[in-house]
């Protein structure tokens, strides 16, 4: 199962198609899955809805993975997951909402490839509600605050 998510991971925004199949596998054994796994699964899953253009139902899973999952790390992850749903669905009064929820939760994160996630996220919701201004300031924050970036996130 480790290597099922880990791969995915890997792939999941290089190779559509792999990402794909590895999830799919990893779906097909969830009952072996530890909950950890269940739940990293679940952010997948919201992900792979969110690429394929199923914006609804990427934001409906991911709200419930933010209802019940107790990773102060993937709560961020899937935060900001949830913040690029409402920019594509352009409901950006939800995206600002939820936004200042990820950047409440980020403090309590550990892993810094979380604030990639929120800065990125903050960057292009603010770009594309027109405000380009604080769109920059988020994405020099990134380049500030976070080391470079390497590997799966």
């Amino acid at each position: 199962m480790s290597e099922l998510l880990e791969k995915a991971e890997e792939l999941r925004s290089s190779d559509a198609l792999a990402f794909r199949r590895f999830l799919r596998e990893a779906n097909e054994s969830r009952t072996e899955a530890t909950e950890a796994q269940r739940e990293q699964m679940d952010y997948l899953n919201a992900y792979a809805l969110n690429t394929s253009g199923r914006f609804a139902d990427a934001i409906a899973a991911t709200k419930s993975l933010l209802a019940t999952t107790t990773d102060k790390n993937l709560r961020v992850r899937a935060s900001a997951l949830l913040v690029n749903s409402y920019g594509a669905t352009r409901q950006f009064a939800e995206g600002l909402r939820q936004l200042e929820r990820t950047l409440e939760w980020l403090p309590e994160s550990n892993d810094p490839r979380m604030h990639v996630h929120a800065m990125v996220s903050a960057s292009i919701l603010y770009n594309l509600i027109g405000q380009y201004q604080h769109g920059l300031d988020y994405a020099l924050k990134l380049q500030l605050t976070c080391p470079p970036f390497s590997g799966p996130t």
